[in-house]
């Protein structure tokens, strides 16, 4: 993952199938479109079980929709 002079908006965990189980991978990014090439890079992307994202951005409060829409 980035370190503080790097921010990570997003956290991808990517769950990869083995002979031993699944085992998972935390991927950390700024933009979603870098996520492509994370899993690219990755391992077969045939072996993936699944992939979960999750907003990491420390400096913005949490919103709900209607919350947002008043913004």
């Amino acid at each position: 993952m980035r370190n503080a002079n790097n921010p990570v908006r997003w956290v991808a965990t990517c769950f990869y199938r083995t002979e031993k189980g699944v085992i998972d991978v935390d991927h950390g990014f700024e933009e979603l479109g870098e996520l492509k090439e994370l899993v690219e890079r990755g391992p077969d992307w045939h072996t993936l079980d699944r992939i979960e994202i999750r907003l990491r951005e420390n400096n913005t409060p949490e919103l709900t929709i209607e919350q947002s829409e008043k913004l």
